[in-house]
């Protein structure tokens, strides 16, 4: 549940005023004992939210506030992550989440939807067929550089390389391709025969 800092009033029209001018929202910072710090955006940071807020004015102040944090990249829980989906605002897998298809549409970042989503996993496997059949071996590297721009933009590099390899793994399980060597740093990835 989100709590904005009590109820109070003068909090409550800071973040309207911040919302009608589809500015993020203020931060507030409480980690010094008695102080608070407050950074007030007075400029946009992500125009996609800004044009959800503009097509959504009747968004309560509870979805402007899980928006911005989604926004400024700010962890969000399950239960407000739910919450968003049900709205249709995100999409994807905890904690990359991203504007979503409908939103997208709105703003024209259909192009940015499809890069976040990334392609089916069909389309991984047929890459990398396609790449054995050319060059016949082909070492977890190579695959990675293959496949580092089509997998989702909300992966880090650390995660694409983990796709990339479970997918091997999984290739190879079900008997689509298999390794040339025992030694796992010398072995090379090859289309099962």
């Amino acid at each position: 549940m989100i709590i904005i800092m009590g109820e109070t009033t003068g909090i409550r029209r800071a973040f309207r005023i911040q919302k009608e001018r589809y500015f993020p929202l203020p931060d507030y910072d409480l980690s010094r004992a008695r102080q608070v710090k407050v950074t007030i955006y007075g400029k946009i940071l992500d125009e996609n939210y800004t044009h959800m807020l503009f097509e959504n004015p009747g968004f309560d102040l509870k979805t402007v506030y899980l928006a911005d944090c989604v926004q400024k990249h700010k962890p969000i829980n399950k239960e407000e992550v739910r919450y968003l989906r049900k709205l249709n605002v995100i999409e994807g897998k905890m904690p990359n989440i991203y504007i979503s298809a409908r939103i997208a549409e709105y703003v024209d970042e259909k192009a940015q939807y499809v890069k976040n989503k990334g392609f089916e996993e069909e389309a991984y496997r047929k890459w990398i067929i396609s790449y054995l059949e050319t060059y016949k071996l082909g070492k977890k590297q190579d695959f990675i550089q293959l496949l580092k721009d089509k997998l989702p933009d909300t992966l880090d590099e650390k995660q694409k390389e983990s796709k990339v390899r479970n997918l091997l793994k999984k290739m190879k399980k079900e008997g689509i391709i298999t390794t040339d060597s025992d030694n796992k740093r010398l072995a090379n990835w090859v289309l099962k025969k």
